[in-house]
């Protein structure tokens, strides 16, 4: 067995991690995933569909006019880009103009480079905490993560062995 540097080997990691972000989702609004592969020099590469507008930011940094009615459009496609990963549930942890790319035509945005997305694992909540009373009380399953929309008391739930991210991630100026 050949042993890979280790920077060789963090970024096949990081790579086949970005590629299982990208296998879970379906969506007009994120970036379309074909497959990877290597190639003659053993370097990984993914296959995405080709968005030919460029980055949101080289966009809004040509200063070319865009009229409200795209911007907007652009601003709803996004967030239908994030409400479907966050109902997954996936984080993306990196969104900004550069990870936003946009079609030739200009009507079409979606959310890409997954490289720093996380899927939350699966929970069972211990207790919820009332926000407006601050008492902890048990709460069943489905009042903590039940249908979207549905009116339920507000409650911030605290969860057994659920795994912290605390590690920085994304981009600075941005978060």
């Amino acid at each position: 067995m050949v042993r890979l540097p280790t920077l060789r080997r963090q970024a096949e990691i990081d790579l086949r991690h970005e590629c299982e972000i990208l296998r879970q989702i379906n969506h007009p609004c994120l970036l379309k995933f074909y497959g990877y592969g290597t190639d003659d020099e053993g370097s990984g590469y993914i296959v995405t569909e080709l968005l030919a507008g460029g980055g949101l930011d080289t966009i809004v940094q040509s200063q070319d006019d865009l009229p409200w009615r795209t911007r907007i459009s652009f601003a709803l496609q996004i967030a239908n880009g994030m409400e479907h990963l966050h109902g997954i549930p996936i984080i993306h942890r990196d969104l900004k103009a550069a990870n936003v790319l946009i079609d030739g035509t200009r009507t079409r945005a979606a959310v890409g480079d997954f490289g720093t997305g996380h899927r939350l694992r699966p929970f069972v909540p211990s207790m919820a905490i009332l926000a407006f009373t601050g008492t902890a009380v048990p709460m069943p399953l489905t009042a903590v993560v039940g249908e979207p929309h549905r009116t339920q008391p507000s409650v911030t739930a605290m969860f057994k062995d659920q795994r912290m991210m605390t590690k920085a991630t994304g981009t600075l100026m941005w978060m």
